[in-house]
């Protein structure tokens, strides 16, 4: 009797050693687990899921990638210039403006295409017909003096063709094949169209191209935009005021007009398109005042699809 309760005491202690050494085993193995499951909760994933889901037309895109049809900017850290403080993305150069688009006809039918079911003037906003007739008397316009443009909409330059014009050798200088038939050379915007296709692809290029009232266009020229002290209004209760040489928009597209300039400025380098840090921080204050709205979006996706680049500045 007494060897079998010693063989039965050596029984029970060879199955307690053995469950001690597993419930160690598990132990460790739940020790090592949680602590990869920590490290991943530190360090985050290594790859981010790709969603596929098509975002509506008027709903912000992600900022974790370029557009389908934006340029690749991957790898490229973004710079700022002249000390302001919205940075430029380093796209290649070559990539950034209009390279598709190469008459300014060309721009002004497919603008009318785009604003379509928006047909309101960029300054003023007045509507206006397919056939470029614009209803003053809805939007309360009164004439200054050009009657036969300020009924009918054209589509002006807010950084103005001959900001970067003036620039160009085939404008101030002209060019052998600005030769009119009966052989008198000129120069300006009509040689810079003929000769320069670099000016013609600026000149069409859509994010800078905006529908305006005919008559506010022809004041406008080429002037500047600015704050002027004073509400003088001489286009009825269209709020943009123009004179000392400058333009003052009404505050609902300051934004729009900030991130125009800034595109230019981004995508044509060489000709600096904001010429000094005083515009530059105005055009900045205007962009934060004035954020992107739906609108500003879509046509500026809509600009894109057609055009083959993007504003970033809006995206």
């Amino acid at each position: 009797m007494s060897d079998m309760v010693k063989k039965g005491c050596a029984g029970v202690g060879a199955l307690g050693l053995f469950i001690v050494v597993g419930v160690v085993a598990t132990l460790v193995s739940m020790f090592m687990n949680l602590d990869v499951a920590g490290d991943d909760q530190v360090r985050g994933p290594t790859s981010v899921p790709i969603t596929t889901t098509e975002p509506r037309d008027d709903a912000p895109r992600p900022n974790d990638g370029p557009s389908p049809s934006a340029p690749d900017t991957k790898g490229d850290a973004p710079s700022s210039r002249k000390g302001g403080s919205i940075a430029y993305p380093n796209t290649p150069v070559a990539r950034r403006g209009n390279v598709k688009i190469e008459s300014f006809s060309s721009s002004k039918r497919n603008l009318m295409k785009i604003h379509a079911d928006r047909p309101r003037t960029f300054y003023c906003g007045c509507g206006f017909e397919p056939s470029k007739s614009i209803d003053l008397r809805e939007c309360k316009y009164e004439i200054r003096s050009n009657k036969s443009r300020a009924s009918r909409v054209e589509f002006e330059h807010v950084v103005p063709a001959s900001a970067f014009g003036h620039q160009i050798d085939a404008w101030t200088k002209g060019h052998p094949k600005c030769t009119s038939s009966n052989g008198k050379k000129y120069k300006g915007r009509r040689c810079a169209e003929r000769a320069s296709s670099e000016f013609e692809l600026m000149q069409a290029d859509m994010h800078n191209l905006q529908p305006a009232v005919g008559e506010v266009n022809a004041d406008r020229l080429n002037y500047v935009m600015a704050e002027l002290d004073g509400e003088v209004r001489e286009y009825g209760v269209c709020d943009v005021e123009i004179r000392d040489k400058k333009i003052e928009p009404r505050p609902e597209v300051r934004g729009d007009i900030a991130r125009t300039y800034l595109y230019m400025d981004w995508a044509y380098p060489k000709y600096h398109l904001i010429p000094d840090a005083k515009q530059r921080a105005m055009f900045e204050r205007w962009a934060k005042d004035d954020p992107v709205d739906s609108w500003e979006r879509k046509r500026a996706r809509r600009v894109a699809d057609v055009q083959g680049n993007v504003n970033p500045f809006v995206e």
